[in-house]
């Protein structure tokens, strides 16, 4: 026990005899850290948090069905949910409709006159930093000199039928657009958060709010797509027979007055045709009403109710660590670098002199 004691000290006091070698390789590592604390963009980071609710038999629900009562309507207790479940909302802010809609959001950069969109500032105003640049030449390295050999098949945004697509320069946008936006959903209440990172306060704060009215836009989209649909068709199919139950009844009224003296059977036989057409036109265009107000009060029962928790805030403090906790991390890893650098040595040399030896 004593002797393996005494080898283990005797290795960590050959490693810090090795004074250059480690100060070479921390001071690289100090340098390094350095230039990153130097280099690295500043990103601000804005939060919101909602929750959506949906209208039941309490409440806005019940005040519907009471005023629809009122005029002799019946809108039934509904007891399927159509509720969307919240492990979908990823996927809507996912969807390629919903990243195109973001990326026409409004923001005021620093150095532009007017607000521009997202895509714009991505394309135009936005310029790579040093961490992007080097990952760019190191890690990306590969994949940029594949990019350089491999022949360019941009797909141009002209649809010739009912295909979505998509060019290689707007996949780029989104994969960067879903970087710097992040939906968290909490398990416990229900309540979604929504976090967008910008390198300056203003436009995080504009990227988040839009984000959240666009996702809860979406939400109640799609929670109310049957709903919509069918009192759409109910409201069209209402103005016809309306339109239809007027002419009815100006006709009627028409020949009425023409023939208020005239009393042979051949008018009182056009007459009671007339009053049969209106009093027809008048069920069909009644019955149309009610089930127009019915599929309104349902309709309204189906959108989504959400409660802001978190607005958006301005933030006062960057995301960045500060540049004195960067250069010491650094330095930290610089020094375990050197002993892995030196157990590795020591490692090579022994199985060196094993090879040489057998």
């Amino acid at each position: 026990m004593k002797d393996d004691i005494k080898l283990v000290l005797s290795y960590i006091k050959a490693f810090f005899s090795k004074k250059r070698f480690i100060f070479l390789v921390v001071g690289f590592f100090l340098l390094l850290g350095i230039f990153t604390a130097i280099f690295t963009p500043k990103s601000y980071q804005s939060n919101t948090s909602f929750l959506a609710q949906v209208s039941n038999d309490s409440g806005s629900g019940s005040g519907l069905k009471s005023i629809a009562s009122l005029i002799g309507l019946s809108v039934g207790n509904k007891t399927e949910s159509k509720d969307l479940p919240v492990f979908l909302y990823p996927k809507i802010m996912n969807s390629l409709s919903y990243q195109r809609e973001v990326m026409e959001t409004l923001i005021n950069i620093k150095g532009v006159d007017s607000a521009i969109t997202l895509k714009e500032y991505y394309t135009k105003v936005k310029k790579p930093d040093f961490i992007d640049t080097a990952k760019k030449y190191t890690i990306g390295l590969p994949r940029f000199i594949i990019g350089k050999f491999r022949p360019k098949r941009e797909v141009l945004g002209v649809q010739i039928d009912s295909l979505e697509y998509i060019s290689s320069s707007e996949m780029v946008l989104i994969n960067k657009l879903k970087e710097d936006i992040l939906l968290t959903i909490d398990e416990f209440d229900g309540s979604i958060s929504i976090a967008a990172t910008m390198p300056e306060r203003i436009p995080a704060t504009q990227l988040t709010e839009s984000a959240r009215i666009l996702l809860q836009q979406k939400i109640i989209d799609y929670r109310i797509a049957k709903a919509q649909e069918r009192y759409n068709f109910l409201y069209k199919e209402y103005i016809e027979k309306k339109a239809e139950f007027m002419a009815a009844q100006a006709s009627l009224a028409h020949y009425t007055d023409r023939n208020r003296f005239n009393n042979t059977q051949t008018s009182l036989i056009r007459k009671q045709q007339l009053e049969n057409e209106y009093n027809l036109a008048y069920t069909v265009y009644s019955e149309l009403e009610s089930q127009r107000i019915r599929e309104g009060v349902n309709l309204n029962e189906d959108t989504p109710v959400f409660t802001t928790i978190q607005p958006a805030v301005v933030p006062l403090e960057s995301l960045n660590p500060n540049p004195i906790a960067i250069i010491m991390k650094f330095i930290f890893i610089g020094f375990l670098a050197a002993i892995f650098l030196y157990v590795f040595k020591l490692l090579f040399k022994s199985f060196k002199n094993i090879y040489q030896s057998s």
